[in-house]
């Protein structure tokens, strides 16, 4: 880890895990272990990536750079909600996710749940606070970034609760920066109809949500650094 430096910590849980059956339980939380592992390589701009799983179905990740989380925490949750509902077995996949933006004091070995810093304080504690119908917040070292982000997190959940697993297959794609050609392939769908599902998924919006996030953070880190020189 580089000392000064800001990172962000999600982390996240399987919500309603206890009504799934054991099978179903097994089944969605293997697809997630595999996303998460994959995100180094699936995200072509992340620098550091590195999770562990802990109480069964939560999971902890540190992440660099810290503005590409939110892309990283909407893909996290479309890939689960992507997973085709098979019957009797019929309860929607979702995480709920708290993102937290600050320094990572350690991180020993590598163990993120040995990690220690701002970043792992304000995640754990955003998880923890987070109230119903939200599924994925933020919280920054900068109270005015967190006010704008809790409006357009509300948002997003109204439309992130609307997704269909075919648009959530989509979305995964969006976020992690795939052509619509790109994504067609891996879908084996057209491509008339990778725009079609992102259009009706809302993610023409939840892409400008993502570069506001990241102007609010860039900015921010910014202004930051200029008060530290003076």
């Amino acid at each position: 880890m580089k000392a000064n430096r800001l990172y962000s910590v999600l982390t996240g849980d399987l919500v309603g895990s206890s009504k799934f059956q054991f099978d179903e339980r097994s089944s969605v939380l293997a697809e997630l272990e595999r996303f998460l592992a994959a995100i180094s390589h699936d995200f072509p701009d992340i620098e550091f990536a590195r999770f562990s799983r802990y109480r069964g179905d939560s999971f902890q990740m540190v992440l660099s750079p810290p503005k590409l989380s939110l892309r990283v925490g909407i893909a996290v949750r479309a890939s689960l909600r992507a997973i085709p509902l098979r019957k009797p077995d019929r309860h929607i996949r979702d995480v709920r996710i708290g993102i937290g933006i600050g320094s990572v004091d350690s991180l020993p070995d590598g163990s993120v749940l040995q990690g220690d810093g701002e970043a792992f304080h304000r995640s754990g504690r955003t998880l923890d606070e987070m109230k119903d119908p939200l599924r994925l917040q933020v919280r920054t070292p900068w109270p005015e970034c967190d006010a704008e982000l809790d409006v357009e997190c509300s948002l997003l959940e109204v439309i992130a609760s609307r997704w269909t697993t075919a648009q959530a297959q989509a979305t995964v794609k969006e976020m992690m920066g795939l052509t619509q050609g790109a994504a067609a392939r891996d879908l084996g769908i057209s491509q008339p109809a990778v725009v079609q599902r992102l259009k009706k998924a809302g993610v023409w919006a939840i892409i400008r949500m993502c570069i506001r996030y990241e102007e609010l953070l860039d900015r921010a880190v910014i202004r930051q650094e200029g008060q530290g020189a003076l």
